[in-house]
């Protein structure tokens, strides 16, 4: 089966969306699929050279060919799409509408018309968390024309012992306002007396600016020495950071799905995070606690809650160090890409 995938930028870049991007690419692959990869110069920001860049790339695909559209190029293509729709398999691959303000919370949040009309254009929709699905229900997209296949995980080395209380704390995230670093700081800063030290990583060239608010926050409040701010790290390079943590710390306002929670859940390691987008579905409710997003003196109490309690942290811990029993491989992940490639193209 030859299949096409169309998305804007590197694919190497490290977020959620690439990594389950080139997850399904590369399993598809070792099963014998031939995928090509069509990829928006990242510098064509702008809508119109971006739309006819994808306009003339499945103008050039035979008839009958299958074509798989990232979110981040979906919503802007409905006219396209409905051009191409009868010659072509196309397929939306949704992580994240484009329209969705993510930052005013989930219930403010709608589709833009362009982006709905894209969505019920195309053959069919591949979404990648529980919560997008009821929001694109909820929104005027099908359910039938919706398939649910979230994420997989991959194996780690799991934590084999545990402190009576976290004190090694770990957020792995882009810096950015979503991602809600500056709430964090502000909770841990409510904590002073606790005994604590946080780390972070992500990618600091493409969050310049917030990083940069950031560091003012920790020069100001004199933290710099318990809050270390690290660069991103790459895949290999990742499991390092958990072996070494007491706990993650996830406080962003609003996750699609939240893959770096179920990594730290891989590696054995609780969480507290937020009640943001999908997180209630991708984190078991005995794995980690939930804060209200944006919250700094709620966060505050649930870390403290655990800085105080061994018996509270020890029920965390445990629960987490079962986590792999059931978590989702990609491999099936990708099995069920390919049935429902199969199935929505009678291949």
């Amino acid at each position: 089966m030859k299949i096409h995938f169309l998305i804007h930028g590197d694919l190497n870049s490290l977020t959620g969306g690439n990594i389950y991007d080139r997850q399904v690419i590369e399993g598809l692959r070792l099963k014998g699929h031939d995928v090509h990869l069509i990829s928006i110069p990242g510098q064509m920001s702008n809508f119109g050279s971006a739309g006819n860049f994808c306009h003339n790339q499945l103008k050039m695909l035979a008839q009958g060919s299958i074509v798989v559209i990232d979110s981040l190029v979906l919503g802007y293509l409905n006219k396209t799409i409905r051009e191409f729709n009868r010659k072509l398999y196309i397929l939306g691959l949704i992580h994240l509408p484009v329209s969705m303000d993510i930052k005013t919370g989930n219930a403010e949040s709608r589709l833009s018309d362009t982006e709905l009309d894209a969505m019920n254009s195309v053959t069919h929709l591949v979404v990648t968390g529980k919560f997008m699905l009821q929001f694109l229900e909820t929104a005027g997209v099908s359910p039938d024309r919706m398939t649910l296949i979230e994420p997989g995980v991959d194996t780690f080395p799991r934590k084999k012992q545990y402190n009576k209380v976290p004190s090694e704390l770990l957020c792995i995230s882009n810096y950015s306002v979503t991602k809600a670093q500056l709430i964090l700081f502000r909770a841990l800063n409510l904590l002073r007396e606790r005994n604590w030290m946080l780390r972070l990583y992500g990618d600091i060239s493409t969050g310049k600016d917030y990083v940069g608010i950031l560091k003012a926050f920790l020069n100001d409040q004199n933290l710099e020495s318990r809050i270390l701010i690290h660069d991103k790290l790459s895949r290999h390079e990742i499991s390092t950071p958990y072996s070494k943590a007491d706990l993650f710390i996830l406080p962003s306002l609003f996750e699609s799905y939240g893959m770096v929670l179920a990594e730290s859940l891989a590696h054995g390691i609780p969480v507290v995070t937020t009640s943001a987008g999908n997180i209630p579905f991708t984190v078991p409710a005995s794995m980690g606690l939930f804060t209200e997003p944006g919250n700094a003196e709620n966060l505050a109490g649930a870390l403290d809650a655990l800085f105080s309690d061994p018996r509270k942290y020890r029920r965390l811990c445990k629960a987490a160090s079962g986590y792999h029993r059931t978590a989702v491989t990609w491999g099936y992940a990708v099995d069920r890409f390919e049935i429902m490639l199969k199935r929505i193209t009678l291949f």
